[in-house]
């Protein structure tokens, strides 16, 4: 039997059903695999569809887009951050050390704040609404743009007995300088 050439059609066909097959293997590898635990952070779910909790009151979700991941050219997934009174939406593209966060938006309340302060620990009973267009973190570039309205907030010092200062409703835009 004599060898002969395969069609075009073939090779689109073989093609299609080895991209379609790394992207089932790479939808199968553990989010651990990408992310550490840590006693305050725990993680769960695959690359492709997975959560963490930050100090069992934060939890982030995750949905892989395959399809945007090719055409931003950087792991790109829709993510959700709920807990306390915060409930965010929106897309992040990682590339190489940047994210790029798009189409952030919901509520974040002061717990947010408090998990997240690296400094004096400032307590702060807040609401603010967030509409941002985009944000990049990382890299050289950082800037951000968008949208925020607060409500009237109450700040203290952690462990502090005087009374706490009141911040009154702000609201702003968030441009790139």
């Amino acid at each position: 039997m004599a060898w002969r050439p395969l069609s075009r059609r073939t090779i689109i066909f073989i093609l299609v059903g080895l991209i379609a097959y790394l992207i089932g293997l790479f939808a199968l590898i553990p989010a651990r695999a990408g992310i550490d635990d840590s006693d305050k952070l725990r993680v769960g779910g695959t690359i492709w569809n997975g959560e963490a909790v930050y100090a069992s009151a934060l939890r982030i979700e995750w949905n892989w887009s395959p399809l945007d991941t090719f055409t931003h050219l950087g792991f790109t997934a829709n993510w959700r951050l709920s807990g306390g009174g915060t409930d965010l939406t929106g897309r992040v593209t990682k590339s190489g050390g940047t994210y790029h966060l798009s189409r952030v938006s919901g509520q974040v309340d002061g717990s947010l704040l408090d998990l997240v302060d690296k400094g004096p620990s400032l307590r702060c009973r807040v609401v603010a609404d967030v509409a941002m267009e985009s944000i990049v973190l990382g890299g050289d570039e950082q800037e951000a743009k968008g949208r925020f309205h607060t409500s009237p907030a109450s700040c203290s010092l952690a462990g502090s007995t005087s009374p706490p200062g009141a911040v009154p409703a702000m609201q702003g835009e968030i441009a790139p300088g």
